[in-house]
């Protein structure tokens, strides 16, 4: 589990906020879109009131800043942040410092990234390794979200080992990965 500088990491959160938040047509009181006149809200569209309903049905406890969860799955500190003004979802998790990564550790990436994260990938921000999902809003599904959450969750677990998202196995992987998927998937499934 990394151990990382909070206040980087609330630097990326606060920038990726207020970026969304300067974009978007949400009311910043109550969290609600707001529609121009005549114009009709999408019928079954991901809502953030439904993935606000899916985030705590994984973490009771998780928190809501606008258009930004955080929420921990067992030791694993996730963000999910919208932007209902450009239509996009991502989750994100921190996994190391990028001050550790050797040319060796980058290439491994770069090769989980095609090979074994499927759906999630690695990525570099403010000095950051991060796994994330990223995925249009209005049709993303109940399990579309599970599987992306989990398959972020399983990168992080997976960092250093089999690098995979756990959606997936290819050979003999690890299934540690797989455990972590499965669990993520009936958790956040359970009424």
């Amino acid at each position: 589990m990394m151990t990382f500088d909070t206040s980087r990491l609330v630097v990326v959160l606060v920038s990726s906020a207020l970026l969304a938040m300067a974009c978007s047509t949400q009311d910043p009181e109550t969290g609600q879109s707001e529609t121009e006149p005549g114009e009709v809200e999408n019928p079954g569209a991901m809502t953030l009131a439904e993935l606000d309903r899916l985030i705590r049905r994984v973490d009771a406890g998780a928190t809501r800043e606008n258009n930004v969860w955080r929420l921990t799955y067992e030791e694993t500190p996730l963000f999910v942040v919208t932007d209902e003004h450009h239509d996009r979802m991502r989750i994100i998790a921190p996994v190391v410092s990028a001050n550790e990564l050797d040319l060796e550790h980058i290439y491994r990436l770069l090769q989980a990234n095609y090979e074994t994260a499927l759906d999630a990938r690695y990525a570099i921000a403010d000095r950051v390794v991060w796994s994330t999902f990223i995925h249009p809003l209005s049709p993303l599904d109940e399990d579309e979200f599970l599987s992306g959450l989990a398959q972020t969750i399983t990168l992080v677990i997976t960092y250093g080992t089999t690098f995979s998202s756990g959606a997936l196995r290819f050979g003999d992987a690890d299934d540690a990965g797989s455990s972590t998927y499965n669990d993520v998937m009936r958790k956040g499934s359970e009424i």
